[in-house]
């Protein structure tokens, strides 16, 4: 599907879930070679910068969450700058780029600036879909702080589930991250920007490297944290076996001198008897009572 907004003579074509139609029509009107088409027509290919006299070729990848799975799923966003024309591609609907889309459709005076082209649009739309992914970076850190809390007021187990999907979305955040560090750097050997190109430029490449630094210390974070709460489960496993190992001292040889007293053997004594379920009843007790040392330190 193509839906299309102009800021100052400059023509935004946002394509979604693209047709074969649609995918001939950008090639053919922006004059893409053969060799440049795979770029357009197949989603798999990593963040990558093209640089054409005719035309400019952008992919990038954007973390998107999944609300159903609760998952970051990675989609790719491929931008084609030609003559007048930006074209961004995606395989299906990324609600950012949707609301950002529908934003300057119905405003789009922050974008139309004196020297709006193609490429510095590219950025600016670059930039937002940052700002968007930093959102979900400051979320999971909200979340790996929530975690540390928890953990460090006794909910080890209960965290652990938590953790492995922290641990998942800071790899997909980091997979995205990783590829398009640096992404721009040459740029400036293959092209020669405009002054608003050159400051959207600029202002992509501080948040991109704001991104990754940020993501590094989350990273870090969630190495510590998770390996925080493996040493607090195998410190409270420790001392579980420790107990249960007490324990199996006192009641093993208890268990073999309570058959001595068994009330039901031929000959049994009033004694035995009250010596039998002495035994028992002491062994129970001493069961609860490492029940409650096992609560109280918070083994179990």
């Amino acid at each position: 599907m193509k839906q299309s907004v102009t800021i100052k003579k400059i023509t935004w074509d946002y394509i979604f879930s693209p047709s074969r139609e649609d995918s001939a029509g950008i090639i053919r009107e922006a004059g893409i070679s053969a060799l440049d088409a795979e770029y357009i027509t197949q989603s798999d290919q990593g963040p990558q910068c093209i640089v054409r006299p005719e035309y400019k070729i952008i992919l990038l990848q954007l973390p998107v969450r999944n609300s159903t799975t609760k998952s970051i799923e990675i989609h790719a966003i491929r931008y084609i700058i030609y003559q007048h024309c930006l074209a961004t591609i995606t395989d299906q609907k990324i609600p950012v780029l949707e609301n950002l889309f529908a934003e300057i459709k119905a405003n789009d005076a922050p974008y139309a600036h004196k020297g709006l082209t193609p490429l510095s649009l590219a950025f600016l739309l670059i930039d937002r879909l940052n700002e968007s992914t930093l959102k979900k970076v400051h979320h999971v850190f909200k979340r790996v702080e929530i975690a540390e809390d928890a953990v460090f007021h006794g909910n080890e187990r209960k965290m652990v589930e938590e953790i492995a999907v922290l641990s998942r979305d800071v790899l997909d955040l980091h997979r995205v991250a990783l590829p398009q560090k640096g992404l721009f750097q040459g740029l400036h050997r293959q092209y020669a920007f405009t002054i608003p190109e050159q400051d959207a430029l600029a202002r992509v490449q501080h948040q991109s490297e704001q991104l990754w630094n940020t993501l590094q210390v989350l990273h870090s974070s969630m190495q510590e944290l998770r390996s925080t709460n493996d040493s607090l489960l195998q410190h409270q496993e420790n001392e579980l076996l420790r107990m249960i190992f007490s324990y199996s001292i006192i009641t093993i040889p208890l268990l073999a001198l309570v058959n001595e007293f068994n009330p039901h053997r031929a000959g049994a004594t009033y004694i035995d008897v009250i010596l039998f379920w002495g035994i028992v009843l002491f062994l129970i007790i001493l069961l609860f009572a490492l029940f409650a040392r096992a609560r109280k330190r918070r083994v179990l």
